[in-house]
């Protein structure tokens, strides 16, 4: 166990503009914690996390200690320790190289590569999947997939969608952290391997008067140094009387329309799809679509 200054973690937090909730994402541990460890409650931690910790607030970990504390003096001890057992190991070497100096070498250099400074995130991809359309009235689902490329370590991000006044957030999957309805703003923060697919089910009242909905989203990476972009992908979605699912607005669920709904959606089932209703669709010889009891009628 290690002594730290809750003081210096918390200036160190604030200044950089990072929330409790993303350094307990970022350690694995809860906000309360965090405070705990800021307010000095918990003046003690974990080696591991302490590590963790100082990672996240981008600082070495002697920076979050507190200073001439004997924990330090013995982290300090460990590395000197360290680099003079490896000075005596050194064998002097006259004439041939034995062979296994080569595999030393090679050794080291692996561990050197294994222990390298994570490099920035590239290559994020983070695509909305949105529907062409949505009956007044009418729940859609709107599906966002975020992709941060080839990089062996997890990866905290903050996703972040704006929702136009009037439309209704339902429900997320996975569950949002942060929910405004009064400014439709829709939040999640997660740490994630290579790729995740999140997901929300929105809607209108009957009476909407608007043609069209519009969304906006970003995405937030702090990993040395911090990335925003936007969300890109679908952005719009008509009012229109039609099912969502009926990409060609012909009142028929063809083959390749209930494919993309498997495709696209059916990953997010904690959103509450009525795909049932849609296979019956698909499956009957059309559908239409009654404002006034707010409901598809199938046809036979």
């Amino acid at each position: 166990m290690l002594q730290i200054d809750g003081d210096k973690i918390r200036n160190l937090r604030e200044s950089q503009g990072v929330t409790q909730l993303f350094l307990a994402t970022s350690v694995g541990v809860t906000t309360d914690t965090i405070s705990r460890w800021e307010n000095k409650r918990y003046p003690t931690i974990k080696k591991e996390n302490a590590f963790k910790l100082a990672e996240a607030l981008e600082v070495d970990i002697a920076e979050i200690l507190l200073k001439n504390h004997e924990d330090e003096d013995k982290i300090s001890a460990e590395v000197k320790e360290d680099k003079e057992e490896k000075e005596n190991k050194r064998i002097p070497v006259k004439g041939k190289i034995p062979l296994f100096i080569p595999l030393l070498l090679l050794l080291a250099g692996g561990a050197a590569w294994l222990l390298r400074p994570a490099p920035p995130v590239a290559n994020v991809r983070c695509r909305r999947v949105l529907p062409a359309q949505t009956p007044a009235g009418q729940p859609f689902p709107v599906v966002i997939r975020v992709d941060i490329g080839d990089t062996t370590d997890s990866v905290s991000l903050i996703l972040k969608e704006n929702v136009p006044e009037k439309v209704q957030i339902m429900r997320g999957s996975p569950p949002f952290s942060i929910l405004d309805r009064d400014k439709g703003v829709i939040k999640w923060i997660k740490k994630i391997d290579r790729s995740m697919i999140f997901g929300y089910l929105a809607g209108t009242d009957p009476g909407y008067q608007f043609k069209k909905i519009s969304l906006s989203g970003s995405i937030t990476l702090r990993r040395k140094g911090q990335q925003t972009k936007n969300v890109h992908g679908d952005r719009q979605l008509e009012i229109a009387p039609f099912h969502w699912a009926d990409s060609n607005r012909d009142n028929k669920i063809s083959d390749e329309e209930i494919l993309v709904v498997y495709d696209e959606y059916s990953d997010l089932k904690d959103l509450g799809l009525d795909i049932d209703q849609i296979e019956e669709m698909w499956l009957g010889a059309g559908y239409s679509f009654d404002q006034e009891q707010q409901k598809f009628i199938i046809k036979e």
